[in-house]
């Protein structure tokens, strides 16, 4: 079977992609969405050892008609802490093709900056300026540093430096970049393209394509960190029973979501901070439309990336 991996930043929309995808029948879902296996920086394997998939492969449980496996790490985005991840992945995967999802770099900005408010992250207790500030300053401390460690919310919304490690130990036939956007915009052509790509012999449904994980405020904290320990327990099971994972969210969002963002998302910038967001993003944005011009056919780029 084909290896399948996604490795979008955190906030791009990779819990919804995943959850989409591993509803189709010719899909092998990893037994839980995020293995970070090739970071080596996950308590749910025995560690990472060079090109020995056993471990790995443990994650997978054939079924019949499947075509292809597929994981979903977000930490897999972060080659400034972990340059070796996707030689390691070639080692070990050399035929394994990576869905690079990107979404709009301040968007995901304010939506990581929401999430670790909260959860009464240190780093966003002192508002949205400081938290812009430490990310400016982010110097990894040092490879295979742990990710929650770091002030590395702005770096991973530069796409262009994932996109060019990725290209170092994979061809751009292997790769395929998508948008979170596209999620709303045109999931006909989301489906379409992934369809493709993945080589499924039946095609994706968009209309199956659904909004998961999105930012919401709760009304206790405490019980919204007792929720998740369960949540992650039980991950393995509930990826089996979408259905029942769909009802046990429904009823805690009844007891302990106290909002939900408008169809624009809540936004705690400034427009000084917007516009210091903007251009920390803006050369790293134009070196990201050159590699994909060069690598890749893509055209009707997301109106952040456009140059119209």
């Amino acid at each position: 079977m084909t290896p399948i991996i996604i490795i979008g930043a955190p906030r791009c929309g990779t819990t919804a992609c995943f959850r989409w995808l591993i509803e189709h029948p010719e899909i092998v879902p990893s037994s839980r969405k995020e293995l970070n296996y090739f970071t080596g920086f996950s308590g749910f394997h025995d560690g990472y050892v060079d090109a020995d998939l056993g471990a790995y492969a443990d994650h997978f449980v054939p079924q019949t008609g499947a075509q292809v496996t597929l994981e979903a790490s977000p930490f897999y985005s972060h080659p400034q802490l972990w340059p070796y991840i996707y030689h390691r992945m070639a080692a070990s995967l050399p035929n394994a093709r990576l869905v690079l999802l990107m979404r709009d770099p301040v968007a995901r900005f304010i939506s990581h900056y929401l999430v670790e408010q909260r959860e009464g992250k240190e780093a966003a207790e002192g508002g949205v300026a400081e938290y812009i500030t430490r990310g400016a300053a982010y110097m990894p401390s040092a490879i295979g540093a742990g990710p929650f460690d770091e002030d590395i919310w702005l770096e991973i919304g530069d796409y262009a430096r994932i996109l060019e490690a990725a290209l170092t130990a994979y061809p751009a036939s292997q790769i395929q970049p998508i948008f979170t956007e596209w999620f709303s915009d045109d999931p006909v052509r989301l489906a379409t393209i992934l369809s493709s790509f993945m080589g499924l012999e039946d095609p994706l449904n968009p209309e199956e394509l659904r909004q998961e994980n999105a930012y919401y405020a709760t009304r206790s904290l405490g019980l919204h960190r007792v929720a998740s320990g369960l949540r992650q327990s039980a991950e393995p099971l509930l990826q089996r029973l979408p259905a029942l994972r769909r009802s046990l969210y429904g009823l805690y969002k009844g007891i302990n979501v106290a909002s939900a963002p408008a169809a624009g998302g809540d936004d705690p910038l400034s427009a000084s901070e917007r516009a210091q967001l903007m251009g920390y993003y803006s050369p790293r944005n134009t070196k990201l439309r050159t590699l994909l011009a060069d690598n890749f056919a893509l055209s009707d780029v997301p109106a952040w990336l456009s140059t119209k």
